[in-house]
């Protein structure tokens, strides 16, 4: 079959298929395979996904199904009309009805075809795309002509006006109602710009087919203007005969222009009477550095004569040689707009004698592009001899919080500022004359003597630096070297400018800290998620297999396993809960299985030169708080002691009744007198200086090195038993060990014994249909066989979409889902949203991997809240109380 009419045979079409029936699809690309078409196609379901593509792809035609199952042809219109105007769509379907099908005719669809007319898709696709180009082309062309304010007009031979656009009737005064079929463009030519055209442009356009100048017109209402103007001859050939068919004729009203082109005469010739009169050298150069203009100050100060100076010399020549380099990059600094301040260089006479000048400049632009600049160089001979005096009375920059001093060549101060006293402590007195590498210690002196060598070869240095007071205590300082150099250019002294910054860089350094810190919240929440997916399946299992295993062994392992997983959530918990901050679970709790735990840990951690003693009485009273804290807290608390006996030694954990006297209950604000629990972790270390001992709880404070640790251990103790409505007492002697004793209020409840609960019998279901929505499969296919055991007909999707599907086809069966909330794609929100739209009343169980707040049940519209990891008895009750409610 040839290829179809109006479509070009080298051009690959883009075509998207809005169509949900896979086979339909096929039947489509075949029919247009079988009519030679070239094209690519892209089938899609949904209208999210339809937008998607609108906005993403340069699409020829769309071919649309009238009805999906969440989207239809009707739908398609109405996001073209407001994201893809222009894309030509055909209505491809079943039995449609003539009344449908003019529907979407009237909507904007190009065609409709009927799935069992195919052979007349092919046509109806070239005849589309034609439409669609023709009418985009022609609406292009008239928009263009419309916007334009130049006259653009098409012209008989004689001069008669066939079309003007709206430029031209602005441009000849015409109003609306004239009708330009009845008037002749040779009519607005004044004499004898007239007689210029009829005689001399239009005869030479017709022998050459074009002609431009400029000329002049009359408007309407009697105004002259100067117009620029362009007219072509357009030809055939009849009879073998060359004749003119019309005229095309462009005209652009130049008064403005020429205008402004002589105002920027005038200005510029105003410009250089007044730079004249200037008592500063003036330059304008180009942007290849030719000098254009010099005012007769310039003249004058270099020796040169406006012939010279004015006659495309370059700049460079008037720079001393050794300054040429940086000046010639400045100057391209200044063109790219990259530089505006002024600028220092040692400038050239004629004879060679150099002096110091100031460069201002400013740009020289021609349509928002500099083309050169404008330049005013200051002698600046006085101003810098003014200046050396100035620097030499130094008394007044005593007033600067900085330590500022000037040294010598040879490194010896010359003077020594207030601020210098105040930071160093030196007096000026002891300063003066000497070397100022002498005050500091012998690791500072090799590099002071570097930073000098820097100053003398680059003219300045900028830097860090570690410093020392008189006392001996090390400060960090942000030092400025500077160069200072005589009248001829000779270096002559250094000025220093020094500013304490120890506070700050301290500052920062915690502030990076913390950031790695906030960064391990952030990694430990992803973990977290990703372990609870790992886990629920294995809680799932283990009830599983107790239905399925019935000997005494598989069950003792299985229990096992049970408390092993439940220990692992649990341990999930608490990592959430100290990396982000948030409070855990508090329950009753006792001290004895925490002191256990701890002590069995550290003995096989800790150097064998470390003996651990743990000690409780029979009747130890209970606590109400969050296991997972007060362990990570006395963790910290032990590991401080251990670090403390480097050389080995002995640590104590010892729970007893303890009592709070007035005097130590003073000490501590809000903790009252009376009976608590007491902890004591005790060492037989090298105890802590009494000048150290009110910073240890501080955070980020520590005497060890920061590159292995941050000084967050003890504060973060304190923290903890602060939130449990306890305090810690330190009592330390220097070479006598170290006692944390760890108070706690006591409360009369008793533990929680493990395996307490879940013992019930567990609900069954009666062959309820439930539909289960989970992105990870083994937390699918576990639920999926726990409801089957559990006399459930269980039916799973992966994700969102595939969810929405299976419902919609089994909404009559389906009693309940069972949503994961986060899924890739589509989460569990929008698929909630989606299956409510379906159904308002569809019963729904919500779940998730995440740490969020049982919270999130507030803003999700769902029947119940599980967090991963769960276990059958959890899933099974709260299925049957859903079901029933």
């Amino acid at each position: 079959m040839e290829n179809p009419k109006w479509v070009d045979p080298k051009r690959q079409l883009r075509i998207l298929l809005l169509e949900d029936v896979e086979n339909d699809a096929k039947l489509i690309t075949q029919a247009l395979e079988q009519s030679n078409f070239k094209f690519v196609a892209k089938r899609i379901e949904t209208r999210q996904e339809f937008v998607e593509e609108v906005n993403s792809q340069p699409w020829d035609i769309i071919l649309a199904d009238y009805a999906l199952p969440s989207f239809d042809a009707d739908g398609a219109l109405a996001v073209l009309s407001e994201l893809g105007p222009g894309i030509p769509l055909i209505v491809v379907s079943g039995a449609l009805g003539e009344e449908k099908a003019v529907e979407c005719m009237k909507n904007g669809a190009y065609d409709y075809v009927p799935k069992s007319a195919l052979q007349r898709l092919a046509p109806a696709v070239a005849n589309a795309i034609a439409r669609s180009e023709t009418g985009r082309l022609s609406h292009r062309l008239t928009t263009a002509l419309g916007s334009t304010t130049d006259l653009v007009a098409i012209l008989e031979p004689d001069g008669k006006v066939d079309y003007i656009n709206r430029g031209g009737r602005m441009l000849l005064g015409l109003h609306d109602d004239v009708d330009v079929g009845q008037i002749n463009l040779l009519d607005f030519y004044p004499e004898p710009h007239r007689t210029e055209i009829t005689r001399e442009a239009l005869p030479s356009c017709m022998r050459k087919g074009m002609w431009s100048g400029e000329s002049k017109m009359t408007r309407t209402d009697g105004r002259e203007v100067t117009v620029s103007q362009v007219i072509a001859a357009h030809k055939s050939v009849r009879a073998g005969i060359e004749l003119v068919d019309f005229l095309s004729t462009i005209v652009r009203d130049v008064s403005g222009q020429k205008a402004i082109e002589q105002k920027i005469r005038n200005e510029e010739r105003r410009f250089r009477e007044l730079a004249d009169l200037l008592p500063e050298a003036v330059f304008e150069i180009d942007a290849a550095g030719r000098i254009g203009f010099a005012n007769q100050k310039a003249l004058r100060t270099f020796g040169y004569d406006r012939k010279e100076l004015g006659g495309g010399l370059n700049v460079d020549v008037l720079v001393a040689p050794k300054d040429r380099d940086d000046f010639l990059e400045n100057f391209r600094q200044r063109i790219r707009k990259e530089k505006t301040s002024p600028s220092d260089f040692l400038a050239r006479r004629k004879d060679g004698t150099t002096f110091p000048v100031r460069v201002y400049s400013s740009p020289i632009l021609s349509e928002s592009r500099t083309v050169g600049l404008r330049e005013i160089l200051i002698d600046m001979t006085s101003q810098l001899e003014a200046e050396e005096r100035l620097r030499e009375q130094a008394a007044l920059i005593d007033i600067a919080p900085s330590a500022i001093l000037l040294i010598d060549l040879e490194g010896r101060i010359t003077f020594w500022s207030k601020g210098a006293e105040t930071i160093y402590k030196w007096k000026v007195q002891d300063v003066v004359g000497k070397k100022v590498s002498w005050l500091f210690p012998e690791k500072m002196k090799a590099e002071i003597e570097a930073e000098m060598a820097l100053v003398i070869a680059g003219g300045k240095w900028d830097g860090e630096v570690l410093r020392a007071t008189k006392e001996g205590n090390e400060i960090i300082v942000e030092s400025h070297w500077t160069l200072i150099r005589d009248n001829k250019g000779k270096p002559k002294s250094v000025l220093i400018s020094n500013n304490n910054i120890t506070e700050k860089a301290l500052l920062q350094k915690q502030y990076l800290r913390s950031q790695r810190i906030e960064s391990l919240g952030i990694l430990s929440s992803g973990i977290a998620h990703d372990l609870n997916n790992v886990l629920s399946p294995i809680m799932l299992s283990v009830q599983f297999l107790k239905e399925r295993m019935k000997d005494e062994k598989s069950l003792h392992i299985l229990a096992k396993l049970q408390e092993s997983t439940a220990r692992g959530a649990d341990m999930v918990k608490q990592i959430f809960s100290f990396t982000r901050g948030t409070a855990g679970e508090q329950v009753p709790i006792s001290l004895r299985e925490i002191v256990n735990e701890v002590g069995a840990l550290l003995r096989q951690t800790t150097p064998g030169n470390i003996r651990i003693t743990t000690s409780f009485p029979e009747s130890l009273l209970n606590f109400r708080g969050d296991q997972g804290q007060i362990y990570q807290a006395l963790m910290n608390l032990c590991e401080n002691a251990v670090e403390a006996m480097p050389m080995g030694g002995e640590l104590s954990i010892t729970c007893s009744r303890g009592k709070v006297g007035k005097n130590l209950a003073r000490m501590q604000v809000g903790a009252p007198a009376g009976e608590y629990i007491l902890l004591e972790i005790g060492d037989t270390g090298i105890g802590i200086p009494a000048n150290v001992l009110p910073k240890i709880f501080d955070p980020f404070f520590t005497t060890k090195e920061t590159e292995r640790k941050l000084g967050l251990g003890l504060s973060t103790a304190a923290i903890v038993v602060k939130n449990h409505g306890g305090f810690i007492d330190v009592q330390s002697k220097v070479g006598g060990g170290t006692t944390f004793s760890i108070y706690l209020p006591i409360v009369e409840e008793e533990p929680q014994a493990a395996g307490a609960k879940g013992q019930a019998q567990l609900p069954r279901g009666n062959g309820e249909t439930i539909l289960v929505v989970d992105d990870e499969m083994s937390v699918v296919e576990m639920t999926r066989n726990t409801l089957e055991l559990y006399d459930y007909n269980p039916v799973t999707a992966t994700d969102g979409a595939r969810a929405v599907a299976m419902y919609n086809e089994n909404r009559e069966k389906i009693r309940a889902v069972i949503l994961d909330l986060m899924m890739p794609v589509m989460d569990g929100r929008a698929t909630l949203k989606a299956l409510r739209e379906i159904n308002p009343a569809l019963k729904a169980i919500i779940i998730t991997g995440s740490t969020q707040a049982p919270e999130e049940k507030l803003m999700l519209d769902a029947n119940a809240y599980l967090k991963k990891p769960y276990g059958t008895n959890v899933l099974l009750n709260v299925l049957s109380d859903v079901l029933k409610s």
